[in-house]
């Protein structure tokens, strides 16, 4: 009871032995104290000697607060009673900005009509359900302004990036600023006629050598890309073949934060581009070296990577592997973690967007689980600090219990993932990623759906948008499966429509949509030429 005394609780010994969750968090004493009269709070400090070999002890300070029964709930088993607790739900968001500090599942409620936008189907109460709702976070709008058309090889998509309105995480307005120099986006080709790629570049130079989606007719192909804006303020999109195109922005990159690249062909290991002519094996992964060489500004002038880079954006593409395997991208001068960045079958063509740490020589090491053909495209670099690049770390899998239930994500579900404070491997040390951060770059990948569908990333403290980030179908990733609405089908190798499950001749004709041709004239268009139509 004074506060210039302090009381020790000892443990002679204790011995933990459980899974988690389940057995553990377990409970290890319950303590009961009387208090004087003028008693105010105190702090429960925890420590551990003699732990075992291989084995710590980590605690918190626990705050004891007099207060009324009421005082005392804690709603997220946190330690932290909600009169003290800054986040009582423990969602991500202070309770100071969450209309449901009670309930983890919701943040916000845009209609103010008690329903939490998450379960609100309409979550600006303008009559119109938000699958229907261009603008469902806006009671003003709803219908699309602009006109449907498709994205075809005699045109190229100019879309104005610089002024654009977006919502932050706490669902306030914002503007894209003028001094933006790279956007973050998810690009989705939907139902394509035929095989092709898309190719995402700065508007107002010319269109690279690279490619950013790979698909086949009928597809849904989403890819994350780093595109740098061009000097007109615009990014510009081509497609090989007539397709649809949606196009998410999940944030910018201001100033010197982030050098964006024209993309730029790094490696592609069938024509030797890089140094490698031939498949990537098991056994020898493939070197890049990302730092010290040339690259394009995305105002067309030549520049190199510096040094200094830290951590590059590439989009990896993996052209006809041997058999069903993996991509891990990581820094040369580190082991090879548990963790992929591209997954696929055989036969296929896949591409995904990759932030990629380079090792202190300033290489990047690509290692394949089976023998392929891999191409990489450099988007863009990090400076010094501007991004710490981490060794790639596993955060979650359903499958075996890492970092959440051993379960299957549901449409009812929402997996909320605590990355604040986490534990990560920075240039071989240990690390954890700081309060200050405000993104971070992740992989996720679907692992045998039960039905077509999609996922949706975004911040908890936010509603969930109308993005997606990861379209899938029957088991075999969208990207890397050739009929993604037919479960009984997925490779056709010779790309003649017939799946190699019943195609005879399965000759793999020589067709190859990476190899780039240009087309002969391309029309530059932008969504204000359809408004009204």
């Amino acid at each position: 009871n004074s506060p210039a005394t302090d009381t020790y609780l000892q443990f002679a010994w204790v011995s933990i032995n459980g899974s988690w969750p389940g057995q553990i968090p377990a409970t290890l004493a319950n303590l009961e104290f009387s208090t004087s009269a003028d008693f105010t709070g105190t702090t429960l400090n925890l420590t551990a000697a003699d732990t075992a070999a291989g084995y710590s002890f980590q605690s918190a300070p626990i705050q004891v607060l007099l207060g009324s029964a009421a005082d005392l709930v804690d709603t997220d088993n946190d330690g932290l009673a909600n009169n003290v607790d800054e986040d009582d739900d423990n969602d991500g968001v202070l309770d100071s900005n969450d209309a449901f500090p009670l309930d983890s599942a919701e943040t916000l409620d845009t209609d103010a009509d008690g329903a939490g936008n998450n379960a609100d189907t309409d979550d600006d109460g303008d009559g119109v359900l938000d699958t229907a709702d261009f603008f469902p976070l806006d009671s003003t709008r709803a219908a699309s302004p602009v006109a449907a058309i498709k994205l075809t090889p005699d045109k190229a998509l100019a879309l104005s990036i610089i002024g654009e309105q977006l919502t932050s995480p706490s669902g306030s307005v914002l503007g894209m600023p003028s001094n933006a120099t790279a956007v973050a986006l998810n690009v989705t080709v939907v139902t394509p006629s035929g095989s092709g790629y898309i190719t995402v570049w700065p508007c107002g130079v010319p269109m690279p050598l690279a490619s950013n989606l790979n698909f086949v007719s009928g597809d849904v192909v989403p890819n994350g890309v780093m595109a740098s804006i061009g000097s007109e303020g615009s990014v510009c999109f081509y497609s090989s073949s007539e397709t649809d195109l949606i196009v998410d922005i999940a944030g910018w990159f201001e100033g010197s934060a982030y050098t964006g690249a024209t993309p730029t062909r790094l490696a592609d290991t069938r024509d030797g581009t890089g140094g490698q002519l031939g498949q990537l094996n098991p056994s020898n992964p493939l070197v890049v070296q990302a730092t010290g060489i040339s690259a394009t500004t995305a105002a067309g002038s030549a520049t190199s990577i510096p040094s200094t880079a830290s951590t590059v954006a590439l989009n990896l593409t993996v052209v006809d592997p041997t058999a069903p395997g993996f991509i891990t991208a990581y820094p040369c001068d580190g082991p090879r973690p548990v963790a992929s960045n591209v997954n696929y079958v055989a036969g296929q063509v896949v591409a995904n967007g990759v932030i990629a740490p380079v090792s202190a020589s300033g290489k990047v090491c690509l290692y394949s689980s089976v023998a392929t053909d891999i191409i990489v495209d450099l988007a863009g670099w990090f400076p010094g600090d501007a991004f710490t690049g981490a060794t790639p770390k596993r955060f979650v899998d359903t499958r075996d219990g890492t970092g959440a239930p051993v379960a299957k994500l549901t449409s009812s579900d929402q997996l909320s993932v605590a990355l604040q404070l986490a534990l990560i491997t920075v240039n071989g040390n240990d690390a954890q990623i700081p309060l200050i951060a405000t993104a971070v770059a992740l992989n996720v990948t679907v692992v045998n759906p039960e039905a077509a569908g999609f996922v949706t990333v975004w911040p908890c403290s936010a509603a969930r948008p109308n993005a997606s980030e990861d379209n899938d179908a029957d088991g075999v990733h969208n990207y890397a499966d050739m009929f993604p609405e037919d479960s009984t089908k997925s490779a056709d190798l010779d790309y003649d429509g017939v799946p190699d499950e019943s195609d005879v001749s399965d000759d793999r004709v020589k067709f190859d949509n990476l190899n780039f041709e240009y087309p002969d004239a391309i029309e530059y268009i932008t969504p204000s030429m359809y408004q009204g139509e």
